[in-house]
């Protein structure tokens, strides 16, 4: 075929004469569409002058996209101008706005499409007026195709089938009027449609859409009419046109290839590992999410033994399990595993893989999916350390939910109560402890919950146990750690107080027999002893002995008393008052006998306490710091406020606590002096346990002792 431009005179019937300017696979591609005599396709070489062609006789003028074109001369050309070119490089010099169609150059395109294409523009009128209905009418008949040239507003400067034209009825009602951008129109129609996954196409920021190839594959949620749609876009700068916007409804095209392409998205962002590996062991795919698991390119990693990847040991593991696969013990395996990171690092990870058999049943390899699960592996060994460290504490122990319900319990729990794990598992702690027990624990919760400062609560029940008896219980109840400000659960540890109550008794018990048969007659002998040197003619001997028959009987009567305060400070309930630290220390002052002695209040405040404890307290104090500093002690009151521990401390001058002996001095029964009772400073301790306080031992004045209570709440109201 000639390469000079021909006459339409010359050819026969309905064939159409084209003249190609430019490209020679654009030619090439025209005549293989036309091969069957529709085409007479010639063809001016990439450097011809349009110009020269002008007058020249043909039914259809192709350019492709690589032709310098001067476009005013263009103008004079009668015949339709067809631009020809791909997508992704369509020319960066301007397109004329009267041109009459684009041609998307695809090999794969339909050649018939194509030739119909040409023939529609070569037949309809060439008047501008009239060319917007030919490739309209082109577009409409071959492919449900809308086209736009909008300017950078998005604003619709000429259109060839319109958005009505390619949208079903239910989404034409949905368009907004045509005054509105093209962007806006399109952004109103198509939504993002969670089945295919497919993501919104941002058509509210101009350019609006991609420039690749293929185009974005978008989906039109319209009911039962929905479907899938292509859209292109790129630029053109004709005038005041900025884009060149292309919409077709591929819903009935739609085939294998964007599916798989789909597909392929998917598994390659999928949150899984995946890989498939051959006979030899060796990697023939793995997905994005594996390689960037592993920290290497996916090329790194592609044709490379499997055995790369593993830690030292686990190549066997591996093998084992594949062995059990192809002898047909199991269809899939799942095993545990430990990966080796590009630098070295570890990751612990779940494989769930399959064997791989050719048509003919040969073993091809295996493929599978791999999971992350390093931090469920560290939660499982925290959990484990937990759990050997609550078996350890040898008293029941158990967690609840946040509804209260039972998650674990250990194995003191089920020896102690009878009830297993396996049954308890879901069931509320109520079918252990009782509903009013439960009650009291769930009050509690809700009030550690309320306060930040407060991190433990306690209380008491009966305990039923396998035989149907009950045990004095102690529960400790402890919040477990809150996961985004939200309550998880709690830990619960109960202990055996039989002893503890056992104790209590005795002491009451005790304390009755003290207060009853033993001080009546120690008053009597106290009253006798007092007035008897008063009453009797004693020599200064005898009523030396007189005097020590006195003081002997005055310290009866004060252990007699510090007994029935340890028995009694078991069993009162502390009611917390406002008091002055001030007045209740020089009140205790007063009643000790405390001879040459100094009191100095260095600051004072006014806290919550049970008054008449916290004058024990002061008292045992003060007696402490007279009989280990000497009469001419002296002993400092003051406030401790140092922003995390307030309360208050008693100090003295005296000869100080030595260390190894600070562990033991609340022990009851020690003492470091011959007829000192070792119970004053038990019952201090008694005190500040009643109140929930917390003590400490320091270094006092010239190092002398310091006793530090802190825990100690503030009180707003006037002292007692």
């Amino acid at each position: 075929m000639s390469d000079a431009p021909c006459d339409p005179a010359d050819e026969v019937g309905d064939v159409i004469a084209v003249l190609v300017v430019g490209s020679d696979a654009a030619a090439d591609r025209l005549r293989q569409a036309g091969r069957d005599g529709a085409l007479s396709v010639s063809h001016l070489p990439e450097d011809a002058e349009v110009g020269d062609v002008t007058d020249t006789e043909y039914d259809c003028l192709v350019l492709a996209d690589t032709v310098d074109v001067d476009w005013a001369t263009v103008r004079n050309v009668a015949a339709p101008v067809v631009l020809y070119g791909g997508v992704d490089d369509l020319p960066d010099a301007p397109i004329h706005r009267d041109i009459d169609l684009v041609l998307e150059r695809r090999p794969e395109a339909d050649g018939g499409l194509l030739v119909e294409k040409i023939r529609t523009v070569a037949e309809t009128s060439t008047a501008p007026s009239t060319r917007a209905e030919a490739v309209e009418a082109v577009t409409t008949d071959t492919g449900s195709v809308a086209a736009f040239l909008v300017d950078d507003a998005g604003d619709v400067r000429w259109s060839a089938a319109g958005l009505a034209e390619v949208l079903p009825p239910g989404a034409k009602d949905r368009l907004p009027p045509e005054t509105a951008s093209l962007y806006e129109r399109l952004g109103t129609v198509f939504q993002p449609h969670e089945s295919t996954g497919l993501s919104e196409p941002a058509f509210a920021d101009l350019p609006g859409s991609t420039e690749e190839r293929d185009g974005a594959l978008l989906w039109l949620a319209a009911g039962e009419e929905g479907g899938y749609y292509r859209h292109y876009s790129y630029p053109v700068g004709v005038g005041s046109a900025d884009r060149i916007e292309l919409l077709q409804n591929v819903t009935t095209t739609v085939g294998s290839h964007d599916r798989l392409a789909l597909f392929e998205e998917l598994v390659e962002n999928a949150q899984d590992g995946l890989f498939v590996l051959n006979a030899d062991w060796q990697v023939e795919y793995l997905n994005r999410t594996y390689a960037q698991l592993l920290g290497f390119d996916r090329e790194e990693l592609l044709g490379t033994h499997v055995a790369q990847q593993l830690s030292p040991g686990e190549m066997q593991r591996a093998q084992a399990a594949t062995e059990r696969l192809i002898d047909g013990e199991a269809e899939s395996a799942v095993i545990d595993i430990t990966l080796q990171r590009g630098d070295g690092t570890d990751v612990e990870a779940s494989v769930h893989f399959w064997a791989r058999y050719t048509d003919d049943g040969r073993y091809a390899g295996l493929m599978g999916a791999v999971r992350d699960i390093t931090d469920r592996k560290a939660r499982e060994r925290e959990l484990e350390r937990y759990e050997t460290i609550v078996q350890a504490v040898g008293d029941p122990v158990c967690t609840i939910d946040a509804e209260g319900r039972f998650v674990y319990v250990n194995d003191a729990f089920e020896e102690r109560t009878g009830y297993e794990l396996s049954t308890l598992r879901g069931e509320p702690i109520s079918l252990v402890i009782g509903a009013d027990a439960a009650a009291t624990g769930e009050a509690l919760i809700t009030e550690l919950l309320a306060d930040p400062d407060s991190t433990t609560a306690t209380f008491e029940l009966q305990l039923p146990d396998r035989d149907g008896a009950t045990t004095p219980t102690e529960c400790q109840i402890a919040l477990l750690p809150q996961e985004d400000g939200q309550y998880q659960g709690a830990v619960v540890v109960m202990r055996d107080i039989s002893r503890l109550k056992r104790r209590e008794q005795r002491l009451s018990k005790f304390a009755g027999v003290v207060s009853h048969d033993l001080r009546n007659p120690l008053d009597v002998a106290l009253g006798r002893a007092e007035v008897l040197p008063d009453v009797a003619d004693l020599d200064p001997e005898a009523e030396h002995h007189v005097g020590e028959i006195y003081e002997s009987l005055k310290r009866m009567e004060q252990l007699i008393e510090d007994v029935l305060a340890i028995a009694r400070h078991g069993e009162m309930a502390v009611d917390l008052a406002p008091v002055s630290l001030e007045e209740v220390a020089a009140e205790a002052w007063a009643s000790v006998e405390t001879g040459d002695a100094e009191l100095r209040i260095a600051s004072t405040a006014t806290v919550r306490a049970h008054r008449s404890r916290l004058l024990r307290l002061f008292e045992n104090l003060f007696r402490n710091a007279i009989e280990h500093g000497g009469p001419d002690v002296l002993v400092e009151v003051g406030t401790i406020d140092d922003g995390s521990d307030a309360g208050f401390y008693v100090a003295d001058d005296g000869s100080g606590i030595p260390g190894d002996q600070r562990d033991v001095i609340f022990d009851d029964g020690f003492s470091t002096t011959a007829d000192g009772t070792g119970l004053g400073l038990s019952i201090v301790s008694e005190i500040v346990r009643a109140h929930d306080w917390s003590i400490d031992i320091a270094d006092g004045i010239d190092g002398g002792a310091r006793f530090e209570f802190t825990g100690v709440a503030a009180a707003d109201g006037d002292a007692e």
